[in-house]
């Protein structure tokens, strides 16, 4: 399995010219593909496929050679498959589009090359230099620790061992590609290594247990009041940093507007504000890895829903709601879970979260009920609990055995 390691690195004045020369050849290759895929478009009626890129990014390679001091032929073939991502994305969006118009008129003036719905191509935009923040080396890098106990890092191209931010992780496997990302914080830029690892290691599967013992199973809800709901009546809190730090966030961003653009005032006002941002994101991701965490290390098996988190927050009851879906990072949480079950050998089991709320943990019985009614009052057999723990229950129920109500479900 592959598993992912991120350090932040510091560069010398000299390595860092040499980086941001890379992620400008790197946008300049990025728009000279989205260009070529243009004009394959409307010659052939189809987007040209990998081989294609790769084939025309030799060419670029052999054609151009400023480039041959920043970048290797491989990590343009990365930017290659960028390309055809980004062409994917944006198909898939006009497609979501397409279906929402469907419901009511039907578009017929959607064509951007040759006048037929048929063979509409919606391209992705070009990139400026500043706004493109990450590029990938599939080779070419190494990790290694000096005698001073000092981790460092050998990235392609550029000149001497990289100093590392990120001392005690351990690397998870053999490194596969490496990305090199940067994040404008206005005064200065931070500099990211994403290593993709890929860790050979035989672990145990969910249904393999070892010493023989009964594996322990839970069921998790999950909300907007309260991050996560186990089926042992333990909750986690979602403790909506956004609305405490709302304030905040106002005046930054009022002193920001009001600089002008260019200034040190300016730089430094946008500084401020993308600290604040990332001091949110951390807390957030901090949740996640503490919640993700406990939960895996206590349960062999969990189960959970099979939520569709982006549809749900699209469909939210105005803003608080969706602030405090995105407090509750669920989709983030449901990611994590996974991957930490699988890496610890546990088992996850994937629930349909069609009535698993509506209905009695206890008797079957459907009692149906709005998102303001957060007590469970079932009246057939007197069971009042919290809406949330019933729902967990019948997660973990409905996980290991089946829904054991088929009957009752549509009452």
């Amino acid at each position: 399995m592959y598993r992912s390691l991120k350090m932040r690195i510091e560069p010398d004045s000299e390595q860092r010219k040499v980086i941001e020369a890379s992620f400008r050849y790197h946008c300049y290759v990025y728009n000279a593909l989205i260009t070529a895929c243009k004009s394959y478009y409307r010659s052939n009626g189809r987007l040209p496929s990998q081989f294609d890129l790769n084939k025309l990014c030799t060419r670029i390679w052999h054609n151009c050679p400023f480039l041959h001091g920043y970048l290797y032929q491989n990590a343009m073939n990365e930017t290659a498959k960028r390309v055809l991502q980004a062409f994917a994305k944006c198909e898939e969006n006009r497609r979501r589009k397409e279906r929402r118009k469907s419901k009511g008129k039907a578009d017929k003036e959607n064509a951007e090359l040759t006048g037929s719905p048929e063979t509409v191509l919606v391209c992705p935009r070009f990139r400026k230099p500043s706004r493109f923040h990450s590029y990938t080396n599939p080779l070419h890098m190494e990790v290694f620790t000096e005698r001073n106990g000092r981790r460092m890092m050998k990235v392609s191209k550029v000149k001497g061992p990289v100093r590392c931010y990120n001392q005690k992780t351990p690397v998870p496997g053999v490194p596969r590609t490496c990305t090199i990302e940067k994040a404008d914080k206005g005064t200065h830029t931070e500099y990211y290594a994403c290593l993709s690892c890929w860790d050979d290691i035989e672990r145990r599967r969910g249904d393999e247990y070892l010493g023989g013992h009964s594996p322990d199973a839970v069921g998790i809800d999950v909300g907007v009041s309260k991050t996560a709901t186990l089926s042992d009546g333990t909750v986690y809190g979602n403790d909506h940093m956004y609305s405490k730090l709302l304030d905040l966030f106002r005046k930054k961003h009022e002193a920001f507007s009001n600089m002008l653009p260019g200034t040190p005032g300016y730089r430094k006002a946008r500084s401020r504000l993308s600290h604040l941002y990332g001091r949110l994101r951390g807390i957030r991701r901090n949740n996640v890895e503490t919640i993700s965490r406990q939960i895996v290390d206590a349960f062999d098996i969990i189960c959970m829903e099979d939520l569709k988190v982006g549809k749900i927050r699209r469909r939210s009851r105005g803003k608080r709601m969706t602030n405090a879906y995105d407090d509750a990072s669920l989709g983030m949480l449901r990611r994590r879970l996974i991957d930490k079950a699988i890496e610890a050998g546990r088992k996850i089991i994937l629930v349909d979260p069609k009535w698993t709320s509506q209905v009695c943990c206890r008797c079957g019985a459907c009692v149906r009920k709005g998102l303001e009614v957060r007590t469970h009052v079932c009246p057939e057999c007197g069971l009042v609990i919290d809406r949330d723990l019933n729902s967990a229950i019948n997660i973990l129920i409905w996980g290991l055995t089946g829904n054991p109500f088929p009957e009752r479900w549509d009452e």
